[in-house]
């Protein structure tokens, strides 16, 4: 091979090592913007008309590619294609994982953006330099099979007002609500509660559609669950209820970011902008039974105004700072299962849009 053949191969090889893949490593489609999200497939449907009017506005011919997929699964995927796939398709990330924006942010993935969609919304729920901003917010509360159980508060769950081995709970290391809600809770209760929940045969189910399928079938009394799991439950004429803790729902944002991807796409901030504005955020509430960004927004359902959730508590007290590897690991170690990170992703392996059963937030 001559020196000038020699360069050209070199050239073109470093060229498609540093070009991102699309999912399953497909080639990335020029004319889409990737969303990397955890919101559910229905409620993705229910926005896509909304947002991809918008895109049309100013990026005709354009569509949104939605990557789907649980919280921790997507930050897995994410992570993964940008250390070893030379980048990730990735414009815009909006998952229930505030954790994985810290961590992105510091590594310098993020692309700060000050979303005049965002100028109104609280100082707490926006990063200083404008790197992320809450879309949304879900809840942790109480699920329970009516007439089963008289729990009224996330303590109440570690004492007898419940049947020994009739409680499921969720993983952290499945979704990144059910990490949040172990750190929350962790820290206001002690570890000391989960070893009582253990003692007392808790049921570790893995994501929250597994804890409200044990619910559903009754195969469980009372399940640490998202509100917006069981008000969908309830659409559904399903037979389970939600209870509100006395000592206080697990509050978690789910914010919205672009990655540096995003600097040069031509509708990456058009969707961003989209997904933050009324009439998206009414969707979130009407159809995916959220909280809207904008805590002045009405609830979903018949749920809580978002400030009785709160119970005193501030708003910023939400946004205080996780340790997610040192909470999984504890919790891991607890629950007999080996302390270790979660296998990486092959490089084939991504998240799906719109799957049959979608996994946990």
């Amino acid at each position: 091979m001559t020196t000038r053949r020699l360069a050209l191969f070199v050239v073109a090889a470093i060229a498609l090592t540093a070009c991102p893949k699309g999912p399953m490593g497909r080639p990335v489609d020029p004319n889409a913007v990737y969303v990397y999200t955890s919101l559910y497939p229905d409620v993705i449907a229910a926005v896509r008309a909304t947002v991809d009017a918008e895109l049309a506005k100013v990026a005709p011919g354009m569509h949104v590619e939605w990557v789907q997929g649980g919280s921790s699964r997507i930050r897995r995927i994410l992570d993964h294609e940008l250390v070893a796939r030379g980048g990730s398709p990735a414009e815009i990330l909006l998952t229930s994982d505030p954790s994985h924006y810290a961590e992105l942010a510091a590594q310098g993935h993020l692309l700060p953006y000050a979303s005049p969609a965002a100028a109104t919304l609280p100082a707490e729920a926006r990063a200083a330099d404008h790197a992320w901003v809450t879309a949304r917010y879900s809840v942790m509360v109480i699920g329970v099979v009516p007439g089963r159980t008289k729990v009224q508060s996330f303590e109440d769950l570690s004492g007898k007002k419940l049947k020994e081995g009739a409680l499921s709970i969720g993983d952290p290391d499945f979704s990144g609500t059910n990490m949040v809600t172990v750190a929350r809770l962790s820290s206001r209760l002690g570890w000391t509660y989960y070893e009582t929940l253990k003692a007392r045969g808790v049921v570790v189910a893995g994501s929250n559609s597994m804890v409200m399928e044990r619910l559903e079938t009754g195969t469980t009394d009372a399940g640490v669950v998202l509100l917006e799991n069981l008000l969908a439950a309830q659409a559904r004429n399903a037979k389970v209820e939600p209870v509100f803790p006395k000592d206080g729902a697990i509050i978690v944002p789910g914010p919205i970011a672009l990655l540096k991807r995003a600097e040069k796409s031509r509708g990456a901030k058009t969707v961003y902008d989209a997904l933050l504005s009324p009439a998206v955020q009414a969707i979130f509430v009407e159809k995916g039974f959220l909280y809207s960004a904008d805590p002045k927004h009405a609830p979903p359902g018949d749920a809580p105004k978002f400030e009785k959730l709160l119970k005193g508590a501030t708003l910023a007290s939400a946004f205080e700072p996780i340790d997610a590897p040192k909470v999984k690991s504890a919790f891991a170690t607890l629950f007999a299962r080996d302390a270790v990170a979660t296998p990486t992703p092959s490089a084939t392996a991504t998240a799906t849009a719109t799957p049959a059963s979608p996994p946990s937030p």
